[in-house]
Order: structure tokens, then C-alpha cells, then sequence
């Protein structure tokens, strides 16, 4: 029999060094002005595009960047590092940050802290438009209800699946691949019964995700057999662990196909091969909830999933 990972001579072994880690420090002005670009841009394809009124354009960009200052208030508050706000023409906004370790609780705050702002503001619109009956508060409260709610739907990549994943599915990266790939076939199903072709784009993004994520878990699998310690940080892991698991990955990864295992030296490719192994590590040493915070989380989920959804299924108000 044939060993899938043939003994080397110790005398003849050699590791050298790992790649280093460049931390990326986001320059504020930078950021800024990435960010009103890409604003800009969204407002123009958004409007050569659909054929909608200015202001609902304007309607729709201010509850993004809501939604966004509330999921960007609640990373700072949590000490997220390299914030950034970025708008993606045809598709919306996101944040984007860096930090190691942060509880359940605190993810689960960063993902409601976008849509709930948004649908409370929503709500008072519709107030408004009741005490006023001005159609522009109509507008208001459908979009901020539409963007809000459709957001806390149970399907990754949106708030809703995020946070079902983080309730239910942080600790088992099983669960967590079948849950991206029953949400990659969810969109594909939307995208071509509701015509919104544009979600074709997410689905093959979601696609490459659940490959990659796949070959995560298959070669953690052979590295547990292996007797590997993953429970370690990137920074506590010896040059023989590094070049151990990249020789698997590349035996495992066709697109890896031309480097050779046991060559140890550093290739174009490596940045990817470094993520992928940073992805395979970590201490999971973050606070879980009990059953009642949960419980707790979760119906605050479903109340705001919900309630937006009724009313706007009963409600006469302005149609987009």
C-alpha cells in the first residue's frame, strides 16, 4: 500500500520559513474617498439602469447607508479594526473589518444592528405618512421595509443568514457548508422565478464559497487523522505545520495542480494558499450563548422578519 504522505529522512528534511503576515492598515482618507466613489457609481448605474424617480434613488441610498452606519457603529463599538463602507452598483452596500475575537453575542449585534435600525425607521414613516398623507413618507416607509426585511431573510449572504449560521451553525463546519450551499440553490431558484438576474452573480460568488469551504473541511479532516493541532493561531504555527498543510491543500486543490508538493518555495499563489490555511486554524475560544440568548436572538429575528412582512403583504402603500 502506498502512503499518501511518504516519509521524509529526518536528516534530510528542511522548512523553511513561513510566509509573514502583512497586516493591512486602512488609510481613513483612502476609505473615504473609495466610499464616495463607489457611492457615485451606484447612484449612476442605478439610474441608467431603472427607469425609477430620483428620489427614489435617493430613498433607496439613504436606507443603505442606515443600514450600513448601524452594522459600522456596532463593529466600532466592538473594536473592529480597518473599517470600510462600499457600495456594489445593482446589488447594495456592505462593511467590511478586521478582528480576531469577538463573542456570539457580538456578531449577532453587528448583523441586527443594519435591518432593525431600518425597519424601526420604516415604521415611523409609515406614522408620518398616516398623520400626513404625503406620498413621499409612503415611499420611505416601503423601501426602508423592503430593503430591511428582505435582508433578514434566512439565506446567505444576507443579515438573516448570517445570523442563523451564527446561531445554530458557528461550531460545525459541516452544518455551515450544507447551510451556503442550500442558500447558493435558494438564490439561483429566486433570481430566475422573480427575474432578478442580478442575483446570478451572487449565486456564482456563493458558489466559489461553498467550493472553497468544501476543501476547508476536507483537508482539516485528513490533518485531525494526521494528529494535526488546528486549535492555534497563524503566528504559533512552526514552519514544518505550514509547509505539512500546504502540501495537503495542493494535493487537494486541482487548482494548485502545477505547484509540486515538497517544494518548498514560496509561489504567486501563496497569498491563497495563506488564506486558506489561516482559515483552517484558530482558537475557538469565543463566549457562547445559553439556550435562552438564543431563544432570545432568535425571536427578535423572526419579530422584525415577520412583522415588516405582514404588513407590507396587507398594506395599500406607494408600489415600486
Amino acid at each position: 500500500m502506498v502512503e499518501m504522505f511518504p516519509e521524509v529522512p529526518e536528516e534530510i528534511k528542511y522548512y523553511p520559513p513561513k510566509p509573514e503576515v502583512v497586516e493591512r492598515t486602512a488609510d481613513s482618507k483612502d476609505s473615504v474617498a473609495r466610499s464616495i466613489v463607489s457611492l457615485v457609481l451606484f447612484i449612476a448605474i442605478f439610474y441608467f439602469f431603472f427607469d425609477v424617480e430620483i428620489k427614489f434613488i435617493f430613498i433607496v441610498v439613504a436606507a443603505l447607508i442606515i443600514h450600513e452606519l448601524g452594522h459600522f457603529m456596532a463593529m466600532e463599538k466592538f473594536g473592529y479594526r480597518n473599517l470600510k463602507i462600499f457600495f456594489v452598483p445593482l446589488l447594495g452596500a456592505y462593511v467590511s473589518g478586521e478582528k480576531k475575537d469577538i463573542s456570539q453575542k457580538q456578531k449577532l449585534l453587528v448583523l441586527m444592528a443594519g435591518p432593525i435600525p431600518g425597519i424601526i425607521f420604516g415604521f415611523g414613516f409609515i406614522a408620518a405618512y398616516y398623520f400626513t398623507e404625503h406620498d413621499n413618507f409612503a415611499m420611505m416607509a416601503s423601501v426602508f421595509l423592503y430593503l430591511n426585511a428582505f435582508n433578514l431573510i434566512p439565506v446567505t449572504p444576507l443579515d438573516g443568514g448570517h445570523i442563523i449560521e451564527t446561531l445554530f451553525f458557528s461550531s460545525n463546519r459541516l452544518f455551515q457548508l450544507i447551510f451556503i450551499f442550500i442558500s447558493t440553490v435558494a438564490l439561483i431558484f429566486v433570481s430566475f422565478y422573480f427575474e432578478l438576474y442580478v442575483l446570478l452573480f451572487v449565486s456564482f460568488l456563493l458558489g466559489g464559497k461553498v467550493l472553497n469551504q468544501f476543501l476547508v473541511y476536507r483537508v482539516r479532516r485528513i490533518l485531525i487523522k494526521k494528529g494535526f493541532n488546528l486549535d492555534i493561531e497563524y503566528e504559533e504555527m512552526t514552519d514544518e505545520q505550514y509547509w505539512t498543510m500546504r502540501d495537503v491543500i495542493i494535493r487537494k486543490a486541482k487548482v494548485f495542480k502545477s505547484i509540486t508538493p515538497g517544494n518548498y518555495t514560496i509561489d504567486v499563489r501563496e497569498p491563497v494558499i495563506l488564506s486558506l490555511i489561516r482559515g483552517m486554524i484558530g482558537k475557538r475560544n469565543e463566549a457562547k450563548l445559553g439556550f435562552w440568548g438564543k431563544f432570545l436572538f432568535f425571536a427578535v429575528w423572526l419579530i422584525f422578519l415577520l412583522v415588516p412582512a405582514a404588513f407590507i403583504y396587507i398594506s395599500t402603500f406607494y408600489e415600486i
